[in-house]
């Protein structure tokens, strides 16, 4: 999923024993994976912070300001299964900062490997305009959730137009996200 984003993860990333220290190897509550920010200017920075049952409030706060103050551009958040009830709470509001919520199961297997899952593609803005002037409007696409395993992968958002490719097929089909 990382690779699939675009990110480009560091030895510091892939090597998370020493920076994860006391909780290496134990069961935590929430993990955030790869924050990139706006500070240091460098697109493929990522920050790894693993926290406990108590310090989930805390952590909302502090990332609603620094979402606020446009320190974070993007963050993925991984929940252990036995928290998934405390993080649904902040689950709807995460969504409008960019922010992705996985429950740990569902990172268990990469859609995008499977042979029957098609390639998917933000159209671009040449494609967006050729249906504006076929006069194709955004309410008569087929709608694809927001919330489906594919769009939370990739990480696209409500109101992105998608570009399916089928492989044994010559033919493009389009979604809007909802």
């Amino acid at each position: 999923m990382v690779q699939d984003r675009g990110y480009v993860p560091n030895d510091n990333t892939v090597e998370s024993d020493e920076r994860m220290g006391p909780y290496a190897g134990q069961e935590n509550d929430l993990v955030v994976l790869l924050a990139r920010n706006f500070v240091d200017k460098n697109p493929f920075g990522a920050n790894t912070n693993v926290l406990t049952k108590k310090d989930i409030s805390n952590f909302m706060l502090e990332y609603y300001k620094s979402v606020q103050e446009d320190i974070i551009e993007f963050a993925t958040i991984i929940v252990m299964p036995s928290n998934t009830l405390d993080a649904s709470v902040f689950e709807g509001d995460i969504s409008v900062y960019g922010t992705t919520m996985f429950i740990e199961e569902e990172l268990m297997f990469n859609p995008t490997s499977n042979v029957l899952v098609p390639k998917h593609y933000i159209a671009s803005s040449l494609e967006l305009q050729e249906m504006k002037e076929k006069r194709i409007s955004h309410d008569s696409l087929p709608k694809i959730y927001a919330e489906d395993r594919i769009c939370k992968w990739y990480g696209f958002k409500r109101g992105d137009i998608i570009r399916i490719e089928r492989d044994y097929c010559n033919e493009v089909y389009y979604r809007i996200v909802i």
